[in-house]
């Protein structure tokens, strides 16, 4: 039995949905469910006809392997918490996380872990290497292996919320082998950039510093960006770039359904007096099958800046008005064909020497899939947004498509120069295209 061993270094912890169990480790089962598109699609990251020169040199067997991890020596366990201002000057926090070492009067430079992404139980981080060995009777498939790893730790993240940065792993050294590879002509490479540039992806990034919430921090603040704006104060309000990207003229092309939602919720009863294309744009970015919007507890919330609105009674205005939410409002998006889709893309920290780089990379892929020999894709989807999950209880809904051509690449590209070129901005780093 031939024997491949890797030894991976962690860039980011991982969200392992075993946390509480000593040596947790990335399962081997989500490293085959990746393995086998990588292995399928590997003359795309070397050439043309690289998979055939494999099997004519070594002829290939019956594709079965197996994967073990070594065990693993868990160094940290971040139990997340959100600390408010008046907690991270405590004592007791002196040793938590990022927090040791700092001096007290410089903690609120540090965001706390948990601010990002939800309710996280536990992120774990383990001592470099981490070794994975592949063995098999079928030599061909191991060579693949080898060959196919670099990429796919360059290209993927491990357990929960990967997309967003979360199980970031690479390859750390040439893999070690007991078989002789030197008639197989594959050239390899472990640096990342050059193996996402060889992917004919576009491919963008950032820098930030070495706090470990960083990169969270900034990937929270550009997919909140790019998805829905950002509205937290006169130096962190941001229009969603979606909605910008379709509407580049002075008075808008279409209406989305963060608009439609917003009116219901301001009482116009006719939100798109023009009769405009409504559209469904979150979504492109990922399905989200509730939205909901916390109450005001007494404030007076307004509802869009920046944007020159016609209302129902054709006069112009700025913004859409105030609104006071009494309690949390929760509106729910449905279609029959779908329960979830993943983000269309992918943030990967890498640890550099001063902090980190955080590669962006476009799946566009990932619209679409093959069901039962049809191919299914979501942009092609109409979807319904109603007042209430009981279908029976909906006194307010509107069925909505979204845009079936959408160019994710040319979206991203246009989304980094709006950023970059915005002199105001006091929340981005510059964003590079590789």
């Amino acid at each position: 039995m031939a024997k491949l061993t890797v030894k991976l270094t962690q860039h980011t912890p991982i969200i392992h949905f075993q946390h509480e169990q000593e040596g947790a480790a990335i399962r081997p089962t989500e490293i085959k469910h990746y393995l086998s598109q990588y292995i399928k699609n590997i003359d795309k990251y070397y050439k043309n006809g690289f998979g055939e020169t494999i099997d004519r040199q070594i002829s290939p067997g019956n594709g079965i392997y197996r994967i073990s991890i070594e065990p693993v020596t868990i160094t940290e366990r971040i139990i997340p918490k959100r600390l408010d201002k008046g907690e991270i000057g405590g004592s007791e926090y002196a040793n938590y996380g990022e927090f040791k070492g700092v001096k007290q009067e410089e903690r609120h430079k540090i965001i706390t872990h948990s601010q990002y992404f939800g309710n996280i139980k536990e992120m774990l981080t383990y001592r470099d290497p981490i070794t994975i060995i592949f063995r098999s009777f079928d030599l061909n498939i191991l060579i693949k292996i080898y060959y196919a790893l670099p990429y796919l730790f360059a290209l993927e993240n491990f357990g929960a919320r990967a997309n967003k940065g979360f199980g970031s792993f690479s390859v750390l050294a040439t893999p070690e082998i007991d078989w002789d590879i030197s008639k197989i002509d594959g050239k390899y490479d472990l640096e990342i950039g050059n193996i996402l540039k060889k992917t004919g992806k576009d491919i963008y990034c950032f820098k930030t510093n070495a706090y470990q919430s960083e990169p969270y921090k900034t990937i929270f603040y550009f997919y909140n960006a790019l998805k829905g704006g950002i509205n937290e104060g006169n130096d962190k309000y941001f229009k969603s770039l979606l909605w910008k990207y379709f509407n580049q003229n002075k008075t808008p092309d279409i209406v989305w359904e963060k608009r439609l939602i917003k009116q219901n919720l301001y009482g116009d009863n006719n939100p798109n007096p023009f009769n405009l294309p409504e559209r469904y744009l979150r979504v492109l970015l990922g399905f989200t099958s509730e939205y909901t919007f916390r109450k005001s507890n007494g404030r007076r919330i307004q509802m869009d800046k920046n944007y020159t609105y016609i209302d129902s009674k054709g006069q112009e205005r700025l913004d859409e008005g105030w609104i006071i939410l009494y309690n949390d409002t929760t509106f729910y998006v449905k279609n029959p064909e779908i329960e979830r889709s993943t983000s269309p893309i992918t943030f990967k920290p890498i640890k550099i020497k001063d902090g980190y780089r955080v590669y962006i990379i476009l799946k566009p892929e990932l619209y679409t899939e093959v069901i039962d020999n049809c191919e299914f894709d979501i942009r092609k989807q109409k979807f319904t947004i109603q007042d209430h999950k009981d279908d029976s209880k909906v006194t307010w809904k509107v069925i909505i498509p979204t845009i079936p051509d959408f160019d994710l690449n040319d979206f991203i590209k246009w989304a980094c120069s709006e950023i970059n070129k915005d002199n105001t901005n006091v929340i981005f780093p510059k964003f590079e295209n590789i």
